[in-house]
């Protein structure tokens, strides 16, 4: 599908939250299970699930997209289980073995509307660090008027030391939106 960023895996992933329902295959006793994905590719899919997984074992999965008019259908191999000690349950990390090529291919438009949306996550990292310029320009101004002027400097020097702080803010938030 082209024009994805430099990444060591196979298929780019994207960090999403959808639903997703799978029933291990070959056992007995295996029940449906509702989770909900933490990141998926063309390759396969990362799921939180409260349920013990054996690594090795296949799985059909039921993924739901709110803008895909169907259930993606998919049977994958289950690759590791990573137990979490502070929220419980595991990270479930599923390799597809057979998913139709319609849902892969949407998969992967929908990984690339992402990514040039947001230039994998670039556009973000330069409201972050544009903001943290205009705040060390105006913690300078701020200075400069300060020791050049006299006191009605200071009440500019002072909202401009505002404007600096309310810049830092949005350089950290954004620096977090990045992911």
């Amino acid at each position: 599908m082209g024009n994805f960023p430099q990444e060591r895996r196979k298929f780019v992933r994207l960090g999403v939250h959808h639903l997703v329902k799978y029933r291990v295959l070959d056992e007995k006793e295996s029940k449906d299970t509702l989770c909900f994905i933490r990141n998926i590719s063309a390759g396969g899919v990362l799921f939180h699930s409260d349920v013990t997984v054996t690594p090795g074992k296949f799985i059909e999965l039921q993924i739901n997209f709110p803008s895909y008019p169907k259930p993606v259908k998919a049977v994958g191999k289950i690759l590791r289980a990573i137990p979490l000690k502070l929220v419980g349950g595991f990270d479930v990390a599923v390799e597809f073995i057979n998913v139709d090529d319609e849902a892969k291919d949407f998969i992967n438009r929908r990984i690339l509307n992402v990514f040039e949306k947001t230039k994998g996550g670039k556009s973000m990292r330069i409201v972050a660090i544009t903001c943290f310029l205009l705040a060390i320009l105006s913690v300078a101004l701020a200075f400069a008027m300060k020791l050049n002027l006299g006191i009605p400097a200071l009440i500019s020097s002072f909202v401009l030391m505002r404007l600096a702080h309310t810049f830092l803010l949005f350089s950290i938030a954004a620096s977090l939106l990045k992911k």
